[in-house]
């Protein structure tokens, strides 16, 4: 019987408010760029996203996802969320 190792690196989850000035989005994003928004997202979408705050508040549970890069941040997950 053939029996596989993993290492793992246990990452550590930190929450915190960081200003969305210090935000960028990821350089990668595969989304089309938007002219109303002035970056790259389904405009639809944040629209969605931005009559559903106005009405039910933001979701808390599905906060936005970062690294940080030098001083900075990069946006990993949550896009629209950070656009709207």
């Amino acid at each position: 019987m053939n029996q596989l190792s993993f290492n793992l690196t246990a990452q550590k989850l930190t929450y915190a408010d960081i200003p969305l000035s210090l935000i960028d989005a990821h350089p990668l994003n595969p989304r089309p760029y938007s002219e109303k928004y002035q970056c790259r997202v389904n405009e639809e979408k944040v629209d969605e996203l931005i009559h559903s705050i106005a009405t039910r508040g933001y979701d808390e549970s599905e906060p936005i996802k970062v690294r940080q890069v030098g001083e900075r941040f990069q946006l990993i997950r949550g896009h629209h969320r950070w656009v709207a």
